[in-house]
């Protein structure tokens, strides 16, 4: 089951099918929540040359990063401290 996507409207936990290349390259946004569920979401980001997200914490969730564009510093860890990975 395929629904459309509401620009700017997170679909909550209804299934969707998306092609999150093409949602990713049409992004304009900072960030867009696209559908949030229990355990995860989707958000698509449109991060400036230079720019940055900050430190995030995410403990009850899992999270993808892909890179459509551009090259990134991506630094995980157990706390801010910590940021071994």
């Amino acid at each position: 089951m395929s629904f459309e996507l509401e620009k700017n409207k997170d679909l909550g936990a209804k299934p969707i099918v998306i092609n999150i290349h093409n949602e990713s390259l049409s992004n304009q946004n900072f960030r867009t929540a696209l559908w949030t569920g229990e355990y995860l979401q989707v958000s698509v980001m449109s991060i400036p040359v230079g720019g940055e997200i900050g430190l995030e914490l995410h403990d009850d969730l899992d999270q993808f990063i892909k890179i459509e564009s551009g090259c990134a510093n991506v630094y995980m860890g157990s706390s801010k401290q910590c940021l071994k990975f």
